[in-house]
């Protein structure tokens, strides 16, 4: 998610030097527009239900963990050698409960020596 920089907030400062209330008041609008400037922004639907924007390839999951046995590499391994954090989302990645970004596809891919088209085209095999 990007996150909206707002500048900080601006204090008046009068002979008598900043006031209490001055001071919280201002934090306090501050604090709602970031509040309303972060609420507009959102990445992916928040319920199972709704759909999505494109369709995603259904046997990407399967695909993803039959290259990795072929590999014949551990999930950890597998992460370290395609440059993903860690081996949770390799597992995710090959349940199906998330779907890697591109880069990601793309090491895989490569990785496998395999066209990137045969990763996401649910109409193509994997070669043996």
């Amino acid at each position: 998610m990007q996150k909206m920089h707002l500048p900080p907030p601006k204090f008046q400062q009068t002979e008598a030097g900043i006031g209490f209330s001055q001071v919280w008041v201002s934090l306090r609008n501050h604090i709602k527009q970031r509040k309303a400037a972060h609420s507009l922004v959102r990445t992916r639907p928040k319920g199972k239900g709704k759909s999505r924007k494109r369709p995603s390839p259904t046997k990407l999951a399967g695909k993803l963990k039959a290259l990795r046995e072929n590999l014949d590499l551990s999930q950890g391994e597998l992460a370290k050698r395609i440059g993903v954090s860690d081996r949770a989302s390799i597992s995710g990645y090959e349940r199906g409960e998330r779907e890697p970004p591109l880069p990601v596809l793309l090491a895989y891919a490569r990785l496998a020596r395999v066209p990137m088209e045969t990763l996401v085209d649910d109409k193509l095999k994997l070669p043996n």
